[in-house]
């Protein structure tokens, strides 16, 4: 299932590790398919975690309730 997640999201460099379901809410568990990126918060490109946390979205089709 979470191959198919991975190609149905369709975004570039990102994998599916894992999901879950609470009620009404699909939380996944990404991670990126390249060891080397820009930091969203220095910009500079590095090859290690500079921070870790969860991030939350509007849900999918844009619907809030």
């Amino acid at each position: 299932m979470k191959r198919e997640l991975t190609k149905i999201l369709k975004l570039p460099g990102v994998i599916v590790k894992s999901k879950k379901e609470i009620e009404k809410t699909l939380i996944l568990e990404v991670e990126a398919s390249s060891k080397i990126a820009c930091c969203p918060g220095c910009q500079k490109v590095s090859d290690r975690l500079h921070r870790l946390g969860a991030r939350s979205h509007a849900p999918a089709g844009g619907a809030v309730s």
